[in-house]
């Protein structure tokens, strides 16, 4: 079963309406927590934090993938598509739709991504045209999700994707002797939905010392387009969770240390020969 949702394109983002009014959101996936999946269509996805234009660190602990947030620091959200697939990209921050500062769900509002192209997302979405900065808080109780009333979620950035349905072949009942006019519009990278449903229940009994503020109002472009959902439960989500130094330490984080990542090799036994028993050279 399908859902279609009305999204929006910016001059590179874009905005869309869910149909189908509030409803209650699928049962948790039991996949691992990660910041990355392989999917299918020749690739998969990534979900980094930006500051200054830069992922920063990350750092493995217990299956989950965690960041260090710097009191203060304005930072930005990157979402990599390395499928061939288009695809909706639905962010929640601090349990909030990043779109509409509702509780976050599956129905919550997202951007629309085409295959092989990537989206940057600098804050919290005020209008069609301008977003509010992204910012770690000095304290908790300065994030926006504390200040609306919602602080149990306050830690979390994720990311649900939904693959697009594929459009039904139609049977012409004729032939064009030339190429039909192609209506879409190349450039057409961003897109995002309009969240109608309500949210996921809270969580309790978590220590956490920082979450993400309101920041300045900066200009972020959107325009409203048509996006029809392959399936009603997403085909990955992605999370990342953070704190400042001292949480993350204090969550048995170990700062110093970053686990090597393994270059694959194509030719591994591709070393030269080995010098027999007291060759000297």
């Amino acid at each position: 079963m399908s859902s279609s949702s009305r999204s929006l394109e910016l001059k590179t983002p874009v905005v869309a309406e869910v149909p189908g009014g509030p409803g209650r959101s699928p049962p948790e996936r039991s996949e691992p927590v990660q910041h990355w999946f392989y999917g299918e269509g020749f690739g998969g996805f990534e979900l980094d934090v930006l500051v200054y234009g830069s992922a920063i660190k990350e750092y493995l602990h217990e299956g989950r993938t965690y960041v260090e947030g710097r009191k203060g620091s304005a930072y930005s959200l990157q979402f990599h598509n390395h499928s061939a697939r288009r695809l909706l990209a639905v962010i929640t921050v601090d349990g909030l739709s990043v779109m509409d500062g509702k509780t976050g769900n599956y129905k919550s509002s997202g951007y629309v991504v085409d295959g092989f192209s990537s989206i940057v997302i600098p804050g919290w979405r005020l209008n069609d045209e301008t977003v509010a900065q992204f910012l770690f808080s000095t304290t908790f109780g300065e994030s926006y999700a504390a200040q609306m009333g919602k602080p149990t979620d306050v830690g979390v950035i994720g990311c649900a994707v939904f693959y697009e349905k594929p459009p039904v072949p139609v049977r012409p009942d004729y032939y064009f002797m030339d190429e039909p006019n192609v209506t879409r519009r190349f450039g057409e990278k961003l897109r995002s939905v309009k969240s109608t449903t309500s949210g996921l229940s809270e969580l309790q009994g978590r220590a956490q010392n920082i979450g993400t503020g309101f920041g300045h109002q900066v200009g972020h472009r959107v325009v409203r387009v048509r996006f029809d959902k392959a399936t009603e439960t997403p085909n990955a989500v992605l999370t990342i969770y953070y704190d400042d130094r001292e949480g993350l330490k204090a969550k048995g984080i170990d700062l110093a240390n970053r686990p090597k990542i393994y270059d694959p090799n194509p030719f591994p036994g591709q070393s030269g020969c080995v010098p027999p028993p007291g060759w000297r050279g």
